[in-house]
Protein backbone atom coordinates (compact mmCIF):
# COMPACT_ATOMS: atom_id res chain seq x y z
CA UNK A 1 0.00 0.00 0.00
CA UNK A 2 2.98 2.67 1.03
CA UNK A 3 4.46 2.06 -2.44
CA UNK A 4 1.51 2.60 -4.32
CA UNK A 5 1.16 6.17 -2.34
CA UNK A 6 4.39 6.82 -2.62
CA UNK A 7 3.54 6.47 -7.09
CA UNK A 8 1.99 9.81 -6.85
CA UNK A 9 4.39 11.72 -4.54
CA UNK A 10 8.14 10.51 -6.51
CA UNK A 11 5.92 12.02 -9.61
CA UNK A 12 5.10 14.75 -8.28
CA UNK A 13 8.56 15.18 -7.23
CA UNK A 14 9.81 14.87 -10.62
CA UNK A 15 7.45 17.03 -12.27
CA UNK A 16 8.03 19.94 -9.79
CA UNK A 17 12.32 19.64 -10.86
CA UNK A 18 11.21 19.40 -14.34
CA UNK A 19 8.34 23.16 -13.90
CA UNK A 20 11.09 24.31 -11.60
CA UNK A 21 13.62 23.99 -14.37
CA UNK A 22 12.12 25.25 -16.87
CA UNK A 23 10.57 28.10 -15.52
CA UNK A 24 13.55 29.12 -13.67
CA UNK A 25 15.38 29.62 -17.34
CA UNK A 26 15.59 33.46 -18.68
CA UNK A 27 14.60 33.97 -15.09
CA UNK A 28 15.37 37.76 -14.22
CA UNK A 29 18.73 38.46 -12.23
CA UNK A 30 20.14 40.03 -9.18
CA UNK A 31 17.89 40.54 -6.18
CA UNK A 32 14.96 42.08 -7.64
CA UNK A 33 14.93 39.18 -10.04
CA UNK A 34 15.48 36.55 -7.00
CA UNK A 35 12.88 38.38 -4.67
CA UNK A 36 10.30 40.07 -7.06
CA UNK A 37 10.81 38.40 -10.45
CA UNK A 38 12.53 41.55 -11.89
CA UNK A 39 8.84 43.12 -11.59
CA UNK A 40 7.52 41.66 -14.81
CA UNK A 41 5.26 38.65 -13.15
CA UNK A 42 1.66 37.79 -15.00
CA UNK A 43 -0.56 39.23 -13.39
CA UNK A 44 -2.87 36.18 -13.71
CA UNK A 45 0.11 33.67 -12.64
CA UNK A 46 -0.01 36.28 -9.22
CA UNK A 47 -3.69 35.99 -8.84
CA UNK A 48 -3.68 31.81 -8.40
CA UNK A 49 -0.51 32.48 -6.90
CA UNK A 50 -1.36 34.58 -3.99
CA UNK A 51 -4.41 32.19 -2.95
CA UNK A 52 -2.08 29.22 -2.70
CA UNK A 53 0.48 31.31 -0.90
CA UNK A 54 -2.66 32.04 1.54
CA UNK A 55 -4.43 29.47 2.49
CA UNK A 56 -1.44 27.02 2.57
CA UNK A 57 -1.95 23.60 4.55
CA UNK A 58 -4.41 25.19 6.57
CA UNK A 59 -7.10 25.12 4.15
CA UNK A 60 -6.88 21.23 3.37
CA UNK A 61 -6.04 19.94 7.42
CA UNK A 62 -7.29 23.44 9.49
CA UNK A 63 -10.75 24.61 7.45
CA UNK A 64 -11.82 20.92 7.03
CA UNK A 65 -11.39 20.13 10.32
CA UNK A 66 -13.15 23.53 11.62
CA UNK A 67 -16.07 22.55 9.41
CA UNK A 68 -16.22 19.04 10.48
CA UNK A 69 -16.49 20.18 13.98
CA UNK A 70 -18.58 23.39 13.28
CA UNK A 71 -20.96 22.12 10.62
CA UNK A 72 -22.02 24.43 7.94
CA UNK A 73 -21.11 27.83 10.49
CA UNK A 74 -18.16 27.42 9.25
CA UNK A 75 -18.80 29.25 5.67
CA UNK A 76 -18.53 32.39 8.22
CA UNK A 77 -15.03 31.61 8.27
CA UNK A 78 -14.60 31.12 4.89
CA UNK A 79 -16.80 34.33 4.15
CA UNK A 80 -14.13 36.10 6.69
CA UNK A 81 -11.00 35.60 4.51
CA UNK A 82 -12.44 35.80 1.15
CA UNK A 83 -13.95 39.08 1.73
CA UNK A 84 -10.73 40.26 3.44
CA UNK A 85 -8.39 39.46 0.36
CA UNK A 86 -10.71 40.93 -2.04
CA UNK A 87 -10.62 44.19 0.03
CA UNK A 88 -7.11 43.99 -0.46
CA UNK A 89 -6.36 43.15 -3.78
CA UNK A 90 -8.40 45.93 -5.05
CA UNK A 91 -7.68 48.62 -2.62
CA UNK A 92 -3.72 47.56 -1.35
CA UNK A 93 -3.13 46.12 -4.48
CA UNK A 94 -2.29 48.75 -7.08
CA UNK A 95 -1.19 51.42 -4.48
CA UNK A 96 1.53 48.94 -3.29
CA UNK A 97 2.38 47.74 -6.47
CA UNK A 98 2.69 51.45 -7.91
CA UNK A 99 4.49 52.67 -4.84
CA UNK A 100 6.99 50.06 -4.23
CA UNK A 101 7.54 50.56 -8.45
CA UNK A 102 8.65 54.03 -8.03
CA UNK A 103 10.37 53.96 -4.81
CA UNK A 104 12.30 50.88 -5.90
CA UNK A 105 11.25 48.72 -2.40
CA UNK A 106 12.56 45.23 -2.31
CA UNK A 107 10.96 43.96 0.72
CA UNK A 108 7.87 44.32 2.94
CA UNK A 109 9.97 46.29 4.99
CA UNK A 110 11.38 48.73 2.63
CA UNK A 111 7.71 49.23 1.54
CA UNK A 112 6.86 50.55 4.79
CA UNK A 113 10.21 52.68 6.18
CA UNK A 114 10.73 54.03 2.68
CA UNK A 115 7.51 55.98 3.66
CA UNK A 116 9.79 57.95 6.58
CA UNK A 117 12.86 59.03 7.95
CA UNK A 118 14.38 56.21 9.60
CA UNK A 119 18.02 57.49 10.17
CA UNK A 120 19.19 54.94 13.15
CA UNK A 121 17.34 52.23 11.19
CA UNK A 122 14.86 51.50 14.91
CA UNK A 123 11.87 51.20 12.70
CA UNK A 124 13.42 48.67 10.19
CA UNK A 125 14.72 46.75 13.29
CA UNK A 126 11.26 46.46 14.72
CA UNK A 127 9.24 45.68 11.93
CA UNK A 128 12.21 43.06 10.53
CA UNK A 129 11.88 40.94 13.70
CA UNK A 130 7.91 41.30 13.99
CA UNK A 131 8.05 39.53 10.28
CA UNK A 132 10.90 37.15 11.47
CA UNK A 133 8.88 35.69 14.22
CA UNK A 134 5.85 35.04 13.16
CA UNK A 135 7.37 33.67 9.70
CA UNK A 136 9.11 31.09 11.63
CA UNK A 137 5.97 30.47 13.29
CA UNK A 138 4.48 30.00 10.13
CA UNK A 139 6.57 28.11 8.40
CA UNK A 140 6.80 25.62 11.44
CA UNK A 141 3.07 24.62 10.76
CA UNK A 142 3.49 23.99 7.45
CA UNK A 143 6.70 21.48 8.26
CA UNK A 144 4.09 19.97 10.80
CA UNK A 145 1.47 19.85 8.53
CA UNK A 146 3.54 17.65 6.05
CA UNK A 147 4.86 15.87 8.94
CA UNK A 148 1.24 14.67 9.64
CA UNK A 149 0.64 13.66 6.60
CA UNK A 150 3.83 11.13 6.23
CA UNK A 151 2.35 10.08 9.16
CA UNK A 152 -1.33 9.19 8.87
CA UNK A 153 -0.54 7.61 5.28
CA UNK A 154 3.29 6.31 5.59
CA UNK A 155 3.56 5.78 9.42
CA UNK A 156 6.74 7.77 9.61
CA UNK A 157 7.52 9.79 12.96
CA UNK A 158 6.91 13.10 13.88
CA UNK A 159 10.67 14.35 13.70
CA UNK A 160 11.56 12.46 10.45
CA UNK A 161 8.00 13.66 8.95
CA UNK A 162 9.47 17.57 9.72
CA UNK A 163 12.79 16.99 8.99
CA UNK A 164 11.99 15.88 5.43
CA UNK A 165 9.31 18.39 4.72
CA UNK A 166 12.31 20.80 5.41
CA UNK A 167 14.94 19.65 3.04
CA UNK A 168 11.61 19.45 0.34
CA UNK A 169 11.21 23.02 1.51
CA UNK A 170 14.59 24.27 1.56
CA UNK A 171 15.61 22.43 -2.12
CA UNK A 172 12.46 24.29 -3.80
CA UNK A 173 13.56 27.51 -2.52
CA UNK A 174 17.16 27.53 -2.31
CA UNK A 175 17.46 26.35 -6.17
CA UNK A 176 14.51 28.83 -6.99
CA UNK A 177 13.78 32.46 -6.55
CA UNK A 178 10.29 34.24 -6.92
CA UNK A 179 9.38 33.44 -10.21
CA UNK A 180 9.84 29.79 -10.15
CA UNK A 181 7.82 29.28 -7.16
CA UNK A 182 5.39 31.59 -8.24
CA UNK A 183 4.89 29.46 -11.62
CA UNK A 184 5.17 26.18 -9.22
CA UNK A 185 1.92 27.70 -7.24
CA UNK A 186 -0.12 27.70 -10.51
CA UNK A 187 0.44 24.14 -10.58
CA UNK A 188 -0.05 23.46 -6.65
CA UNK A 189 -3.51 24.92 -7.29
CA UNK A 190 -4.34 22.72 -10.19
CA UNK A 191 -3.56 19.73 -8.06
CA UNK A 192 -5.04 21.08 -5.14
CA UNK A 193 -8.44 22.04 -6.73
CA UNK A 194 -8.95 18.80 -8.47
CA UNK A 195 -8.59 17.02 -4.80
CA UNK A 196 -10.77 19.71 -2.98
CA UNK A 197 -13.36 19.17 -5.87
CA UNK A 198 -12.74 15.41 -6.39
CA UNK A 199 -13.39 14.37 -3.11
CA UNK A 200 -16.72 15.79 -2.33
CA UNK A 201 -18.16 14.73 -6.39
CA UNK A 202 -16.76 11.17 -5.64
CA UNK A 203 -18.76 11.00 -2.01
CA UNK A 204 -21.60 12.19 -3.54
CA UNK A 205 -21.38 9.90 -6.25
CA UNK A 206 -21.12 7.22 -3.51
CA UNK A 207 -24.68 8.42 -1.67
CA UNK A 208 -26.79 9.01 -4.26
CA UNK A 209 -26.65 12.56 -4.23
CA UNK A 210 -26.27 15.23 -1.58
CA UNK A 211 -29.76 14.38 0.08
CA UNK A 212 -29.04 11.36 1.39
CA UNK A 213 -25.59 12.71 2.87
CA UNK A 214 -28.23 15.65 4.12
CA UNK A 215 -29.99 13.10 5.81
CA UNK A 216 -27.98 10.72 7.03
CA UNK A 217 -26.02 13.81 8.96
CA UNK A 218 -29.25 15.41 10.35
CA UNK A 219 -30.44 12.13 11.93
CA UNK A 220 -27.15 12.61 13.81
CA UNK A 221 -26.31 16.00 14.40
CA UNK A 222 -30.34 18.00 13.57
CA UNK A 223 -28.53 21.58 13.96
CA UNK A 224 -25.42 20.72 11.44
CA UNK A 225 -26.66 22.90 8.52
CA UNK A 226 -27.70 25.97 10.68
CA UNK A 227 -26.06 28.62 10.03
CA UNK A 228 -26.81 30.40 13.03
CA UNK A 229 -25.66 28.02 15.65
CA UNK A 230 -22.77 30.47 16.43
CA UNK A 231 -22.81 32.86 18.88
CA UNK A 232 -22.64 36.38 18.46
CA UNK A 233 -18.92 36.37 19.80
CA UNK A 234 -18.17 33.00 17.93
CA UNK A 235 -19.29 34.51 14.65
CA UNK A 236 -17.53 37.99 14.82
CA UNK A 237 -14.26 35.96 15.62
CA UNK A 238 -14.53 33.43 12.80
CA UNK A 239 -15.80 36.32 10.34
CA UNK A 240 -12.47 38.59 11.92
CA UNK A 241 -10.02 36.08 10.76
CA UNK A 242 -9.70 37.99 7.47
CA UNK A 243 -8.02 40.89 9.46
CA UNK A 244 -5.02 38.80 8.79
CA UNK A 245 -5.50 39.36 5.25
CA UNK A 246 -3.57 43.23 5.15
CA UNK A 247 -0.78 41.69 7.18
CA UNK A 248 0.24 38.86 4.89
CA UNK A 249 3.40 39.30 4.05
CA UNK A 250 3.78 36.63 1.40
CA UNK A 251 0.52 37.86 -0.96
CA UNK A 252 1.68 41.61 -0.09
CA UNK A 253 4.97 41.10 -1.52
CA UNK A 254 3.68 39.57 -4.52
CA UNK A 255 1.88 42.67 -5.47
CA UNK A 256 5.37 44.41 -5.86
CA UNK A 257 5.78 41.92 -8.84
CA UNK A 258 3.50 43.39 -11.22
CA UNK A 259 4.28 46.00 -13.77
CA UNK A 260 0.90 47.35 -14.23
CA UNK A 261 -1.29 48.45 -11.04
CA UNK A 262 -4.39 48.44 -13.81
CA UNK A 263 -4.25 44.83 -13.31
CA UNK A 264 -5.13 44.60 -10.02
CA UNK A 265 -9.41 44.76 -10.88
CA UNK A 266 -8.78 41.49 -13.56
CA UNK A 267 -6.16 40.23 -10.69
CA UNK A 268 -9.00 40.51 -8.04
CA UNK A 269 -11.76 38.29 -10.07
CA UNK A 270 -9.23 35.82 -10.92
CA UNK A 271 -7.92 35.14 -7.07
CA UNK A 272 -12.02 35.36 -5.40
CA UNK A 273 -12.98 32.90 -7.81
CA UNK A 274 -10.22 30.50 -7.16
CA UNK A 275 -10.77 31.44 -3.41
CA UNK A 276 -14.20 30.52 -3.24
CA UNK A 277 -13.93 27.12 -5.34
CA UNK A 278 -11.22 26.09 -2.76
CA UNK A 279 -13.32 26.82 0.42
CA UNK A 280 -16.25 25.60 -0.95
CA UNK A 281 -14.21 22.13 -1.78
CA UNK A 282 -12.74 22.18 1.91
CA UNK A 283 -16.27 23.10 3.07
CA UNK A 284 -17.84 20.16 1.93
CA UNK A 285 -15.33 17.64 2.40
CA UNK A 286 -15.22 18.98 6.24
CA UNK A 287 -19.34 18.59 6.05
CA UNK A 288 -19.46 15.82 4.13
CA UNK A 289 -17.12 13.68 6.35
CA UNK A 290 -19.12 13.54 9.17
CA UNK A 291 -21.28 10.39 7.27
CA UNK A 292 -18.12 8.48 7.84
CA UNK A 293 -17.01 10.05 10.79
CA UNK A 294 -20.07 10.57 12.84
CA UNK A 295 -18.09 11.27 15.67
CA UNK A 296 -14.07 12.46 16.30
CA UNK A 297 -13.34 9.24 18.30
CA UNK A 298 -13.80 7.12 14.83
CA UNK A 299 -11.01 9.32 12.76
CA UNK A 300 -7.70 7.80 12.42
CA UNK A 301 -5.93 8.61 15.27
CA UNK A 302 -8.95 9.91 17.07
CA UNK A 303 -8.15 13.10 16.26
CA UNK A 304 -10.39 15.58 14.27
CA UNK A 305 -7.55 17.48 12.43
CA UNK A 306 -7.09 13.93 10.35
CA UNK A 307 -10.56 14.08 8.75
CA UNK A 308 -9.11 15.56 5.34
CA UNK A 309 -7.05 12.52 4.87
CA UNK A 310 -8.83 9.92 6.79
CA UNK A 311 -11.69 10.62 4.49
CA UNK A 312 -9.99 10.07 1.72
CA UNK A 313 -8.52 7.09 2.98
CA UNK A 314 -12.13 6.02 3.69
CA UNK A 315 -13.13 6.60 -0.09
CA UNK A 316 -10.06 6.20 -2.58
CA UNK A 317 -7.89 2.84 -3.58
CA UNK A 318 -4.62 3.76 -2.04
CA UNK A 319 -2.83 5.42 -5.66
CA UNK A 320 -5.49 8.07 -5.63
CA UNK A 321 -4.58 8.48 -1.82
CA UNK A 322 -1.04 9.11 -2.99
CA UNK A 323 -2.47 12.17 -5.03
CA UNK A 324 -4.21 13.65 -1.56
CA UNK A 325 -0.13 13.03 0.22
CA UNK A 326 0.59 15.26 -3.05
CA UNK A 327 -2.13 18.12 -2.36
CA UNK A 328 -1.24 18.69 0.86
CA UNK A 329 2.77 18.75 -0.13
CA UNK A 330 1.38 21.27 -2.91
CA UNK A 331 -0.22 23.15 -0.32
CA UNK A 332 2.66 23.52 2.42
CA UNK A 333 5.38 24.23 -0.39
CA UNK A 334 3.16 27.34 -1.92
CA UNK A 335 3.41 28.87 1.51
CA UNK A 336 6.62 28.00 3.27
CA UNK A 337 8.22 28.73 0.10
CA UNK A 338 7.24 32.10 -0.44
CA UNK A 339 7.18 32.82 3.48
CA UNK A 340 11.21 31.83 3.25
CA UNK A 341 11.45 33.73 0.43
CA UNK A 342 10.13 36.78 2.31
CA UNK A 343 11.86 35.97 5.35
CA UNK A 344 15.28 35.67 3.63
CA UNK A 345 14.67 39.35 2.02
CA UNK A 346 13.84 40.49 5.43
CA UNK A 347 17.24 39.06 6.89
CA UNK A 348 19.84 39.97 4.12
CA UNK A 349 18.14 43.12 2.49
CA UNK A 350 17.24 44.67 5.64
CA UNK A 351 18.84 43.47 8.15
CA UNK A 352 22.51 42.81 7.04
CA UNK A 353 22.42 45.24 3.78
CA UNK A 354 20.38 48.25 5.20
CA UNK A 355 20.77 48.00 8.70
CA UNK A 356 24.46 46.30 9.61
CA UNK A 357 25.95 47.17 6.62
CA UNK A 358 24.70 50.55 4.69
CA UNK A 359 27.61 52.11 3.68
CA UNK A 360 29.10 48.72 2.58
CA UNK A 361 28.83 47.87 -1.52
CA UNK A 362 27.99 44.92 -2.11
CA UNK A 363 27.55 42.71 -5.35
CA UNK A 364 24.30 41.06 -6.25
CA UNK A 365 26.05 37.82 -6.79
CA UNK A 366 27.67 37.94 -2.74
CA UNK A 367 23.93 39.23 -1.59
CA UNK A 368 22.20 36.20 -3.37
CA UNK A 369 25.14 33.76 -2.24
CA UNK A 370 24.21 35.30 1.35
CA UNK A 371 20.52 34.63 0.54
CA UNK A 372 20.84 31.21 0.25
CA UNK A 373 23.06 30.55 3.43
CA UNK A 374 20.24 32.39 5.17
CA UNK A 375 17.29 30.00 3.38
CA UNK A 376 19.74 27.68 5.27
CA UNK A 377 19.67 28.41 8.75
CA UNK A 378 16.01 29.43 8.71
CA UNK A 379 14.90 25.96 7.60
CA UNK A 380 17.01 24.34 10.13
CA UNK A 381 15.51 26.85 12.88
CA UNK A 382 11.62 25.72 10.99
CA UNK A 383 12.80 22.46 11.66
CA UNK A 384 14.22 22.63 15.03
CA UNK A 385 10.78 24.39 16.21
CA UNK A 386 8.58 21.74 14.86
CA UNK A 387 10.52 18.91 16.62
CA UNK A 388 10.91 21.03 19.81
CA UNK A 389 7.21 22.70 20.09
CA UNK A 390 4.25 20.23 20.17
CA UNK A 391 0.94 22.30 19.73
CA UNK A 392 -2.18 21.88 18.14
CA UNK A 393 -1.58 22.46 14.15
CA UNK A 394 -4.16 24.32 13.48
CA UNK A 395 -3.71 26.18 16.45
CA UNK A 396 -0.21 27.13 15.57
CA UNK A 397 -1.10 28.38 12.00
CA UNK A 398 -3.99 30.69 13.13
CA UNK A 399 -0.93 32.24 15.65
CA UNK A 400 1.12 32.84 12.76
CA UNK A 401 -1.86 34.74 11.02
CA UNK A 402 -2.71 36.96 13.78
CA UNK A 403 0.73 37.97 14.29
CA UNK A 404 1.28 38.80 10.96
CA UNK A 405 -1.76 40.36 11.19
CA UNK A 406 -1.85 42.50 14.20
CA UNK A 407 1.98 43.04 13.81
CA UNK A 408 1.99 44.15 9.81
CA UNK A 409 -1.98 44.54 8.89
CA UNK A 410 -2.96 48.31 10.52
CA UNK A 411 0.63 49.71 9.32
CA UNK A 412 0.18 48.77 5.85
CA UNK A 413 -3.31 50.40 5.91
CA UNK A 414 -2.14 53.65 7.48
CA UNK A 415 0.82 53.94 5.52
CA UNK A 416 -1.69 54.11 2.28
CA UNK A 417 -4.01 55.16 4.08
CA UNK A 418 -3.78 57.85 6.67
CA UNK A 419 -1.34 60.69 5.56
CA UNK A 420 -0.42 61.79 9.40
CA UNK A 421 1.05 58.23 9.86
CA UNK A 422 4.36 58.92 11.77
CA UNK A 423 7.43 56.61 12.31
CA UNK A 424 6.49 56.57 16.01
CA UNK A 425 3.24 55.60 15.24
CA UNK A 426 4.17 52.53 13.00
CA UNK A 427 6.74 51.09 15.32
CA UNK A 428 4.05 51.83 18.13
CA UNK A 429 1.29 49.93 16.36
CA UNK A 430 3.94 46.70 15.23
CA UNK A 431 5.16 46.63 18.51
CA UNK A 432 1.25 46.59 20.25
CA UNK A 433 -0.04 44.06 17.64
CA UNK A 434 2.99 40.98 18.20
CA UNK A 435 3.30 41.73 21.84
CA UNK A 436 -0.72 41.57 22.13
CA UNK A 437 -0.74 38.09 20.32
CA UNK A 438 2.08 36.98 22.41
CA UNK A 439 0.68 37.25 25.41
CA UNK A 440 -3.40 37.06 24.54
CA UNK A 441 -2.35 33.33 22.92
CA UNK A 442 -0.85 32.26 25.94
CA UNK A 443 -2.63 33.67 28.94
CA UNK A 444 -6.05 30.81 28.55
CA UNK A 445 -7.86 33.71 30.07
CA UNK A 446 -7.80 35.67 27.65
CA UNK A 447 -7.41 33.11 24.84
CA UNK A 448 -10.30 30.89 25.70
CA UNK A 449 -12.45 34.25 25.54
CA UNK A 450 -11.57 35.45 21.82
CA UNK A 451 -9.05 34.86 19.20
CA UNK A 452 -5.79 36.46 19.49
CA UNK A 453 -5.68 37.93 16.30
CA UNK A 454 -9.19 40.60 17.10
CA UNK A 455 -7.67 42.34 20.26
CA UNK A 456 -4.37 42.46 18.45
CA UNK A 457 -5.27 44.35 15.63
CA UNK A 458 -7.78 46.58 17.76
CA UNK A 459 -4.64 47.72 19.83
CA UNK A 460 -2.00 47.90 17.23
CA UNK A 461 -4.41 49.90 15.11
CA UNK A 462 -4.98 52.57 18.22
CA UNK A 463 -1.30 52.32 18.82
CA UNK A 464 -0.80 53.95 15.29
CA UNK A 465 -3.12 56.54 15.54
CA UNK A 466 -1.96 57.83 19.09
CA UNK A 467 1.15 56.81 18.26
CA UNK A 468 1.29 59.17 15.43
CA UNK A 469 -0.93 62.06 17.49
CA UNK A 470 1.94 61.97 20.21
CA UNK A 471 5.19 61.61 17.87
CA UNK A 472 4.00 64.53 15.76
CA UNK A 473 3.31 66.97 18.50
CA UNK A 474 6.72 66.01 19.30
CA UNK A 475 7.95 66.91 15.95
CA UNK A 476 6.30 70.26 16.40
CA UNK A 477 7.90 70.91 19.35
CA UNK A 478 10.90 70.58 18.11
CA UNK A 479 10.63 72.31 15.24
CA UNK A 480 9.51 75.10 17.26
CA UNK A 481 12.49 75.04 19.62
CA UNK A 482 14.84 75.00 16.64
CA UNK A 483 13.03 77.86 15.04
CA UNK A 484 13.49 79.92 17.98
CA UNK A 485 17.04 79.05 18.76
CA UNK A 486 17.28 80.51 14.96
CA UNK A 487 15.72 83.45 16.09
CA UNK A 488 18.18 84.12 19.17
CA UNK A 489 21.03 83.12 17.13
CA UNK A 490 20.12 85.84 14.13
CA UNK A 491 19.55 88.40 17.03
CA UNK A 492 22.34 88.20 18.61
CA UNK A 493 23.74 88.41 15.46
CA UNK A 494 22.51 91.26 14.18
CA UNK A 495 22.62 93.12 17.80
Amino acid sequence: MEVQILIPFFIYLLLLLVFSYYTSRNKPQGMEGFFLGGRKMSPFIISVSSVVASRGSWLLLGFTTQAYIMGMAAVWMAAGFVVSEFLVFIFLGPAICKYSSNYNCLSLTDLIVSRFKDENHSLRIVISLALLFFLISFITSQLASGSRALYALLGLSATNGIIITGVIVFLFVFFGGFKTLSYSDVLHAFIILVVLIGLPIIMLIRKDGFEEIHTDILSALPEFFNLKLLSFGALLGFFTIGLGSPGNAQVLVKFMSVSNPASFPRMTLVNTVTNILMASGALCIGLFARVYFPAADSIPGADAQNVYIGLAGEILPPLLLGVVLVSIFAALLSVAGSQVLVATSTVINDLYKKTFNPVKDLSDATLLLYSRLSIVVLIYSAILAGTIIETDLSKFMLFGWAGLGASIGPAIISVFVWKDTTRGGIKAGVITGAFTVIVWKYLPVLSDLMYELIPAFVLASLAVWVGSKVDKKHMLRKFNRKARYEDIKTDTFLG
